[in-house]
């Protein structure tokens, strides 16, 4: 079993559910446009995680209240197959057609 791995950070804001569907949906249509059966999808995941501030570390106010954070969304999504050789036509097919969006990836056995 063979599985690649999507992951992305957004900035939290009012886009960042716009940012992450259509990240998602670039991915789902260069997987339904491979139309490789073997493909399926894995998993999903997402949380949103509060990342404070580089002044405020350096401060050792993580948990201060002054604002000196942000939140961040961070999402991943996986899918498998028993073959490398369709994942890796998956990821060919995105660096084609994508390669500019900064959509990082890894794939494992």
């Amino acid at each position: 079993m063979v599985r690649l791995v999507f992951s992305t950070e957004i900035s939290v804001s009012t886009e960042a559910p716009k940012v992450w569907d259509n990240f998602l949906e670039k991915i789902n249509s260069v997987v339904k446009k491979l139309n490789q059966p073997g493909i399926t999808k894995d998993t999903e995941y997402f949380s949103v995680d509060n990342i404070p501030s580089p002044k405020s570390t350096v401060e050792g106010n993580e948990n201060s209240a002054s604002g000196n954070s942000a939140l961040q969304f961070r999402g991943e999504f996986a899918y498998r197959s028993e073959s490398a050789e369709s994942l890796s036509l998956l990821t060919d097919e995105l660096n084609k057609q994508y390669g500019d969006v900064g959509i990082s990836f890894s794939m494992s056995r």
